[in-house]
């Protein structure tokens, strides 16, 4: 896994610096992000640590970073590729936690939306909906021949923990800071 664990880092670190750079605005605005990065995750070991050991955050948090770089180039300028590389990256979340795969996708297609919208920028739209369309069918596939139609044993817990949106803060606390009253034996 620490290869796979290592792409998604290297992943996660160049969406966080380009995100950065493009929030900034500021030609520094890269290493900014990238000092930034080193400091609240490479030099913490329990952080590292979690980069390294075998779990579905890694590939969603570089997922989920390309999801908000692509979101801020879709406002300031809307392209077709853009809109379609998010509805793909959205939906790949699916692959790893299809529950926050559902939030992002949500998150992500209301605000692509207005911008297509509101710019009637009907490609971007039909880009990012085939997008999506490209990586619900990857999950479909991959699920079923895993799977077939019954509901995997990762589905199954967690729809025995639930979902309420109004404990949203709650999750975030548990996934960044402290699993441990909910997900004993964890670290965040």
């Amino acid at each position: 896994f620490v290869p796979v664990d290592a792409l998604c880092l290297a992943a996660a670190t160049m969406a966080f610096c380009a995100l950065a750079k493009r929030l900034t605005g500021r030609p520094g605005g890269a290493t900014l992000g990238a000092m930034v990065w080193v400091v609240t995750v490479a030099v913490p070991p329990l952080t590292m640590r979690m980069w390294v050991e075998p779990w579905t955050t890694t590939p969603t948090a570089a997922l989920t970073l390309l999801c908000l770089w692509l979101l801020v180039r879709l406002i300031d300028r809307p392209s077709a590729r853009d809109a379609a590389l998010l509805g793909l990256a959205a939906s790949a979340v699916l692959l790893f936690r299809p529950a926050d795969a559902a939030i992002l996708l949500a998150g992500a297609g209301a605000v692509a939306g207005a911008v297509t919208i509101v710019r009637r920028d009907w490609r971007s739209a039909l880009a990012g909906l085939a997008g999506a369309g490209a990586g619900f069918a990857m999950f479909a596939v991959l699920y079923v021949t895993l799977y077939g139609l019954k509901q995997s044993p990762y589905l199954a817990a967690s729809a025995e923990v639930g979902f309420e949106w109004r404990l949203l803060w709650l999750r975030w606390v548990t996934l960044v800071i402290d699993p441990a009253p909910l997900v004993p034996n964890e670290i965040g």
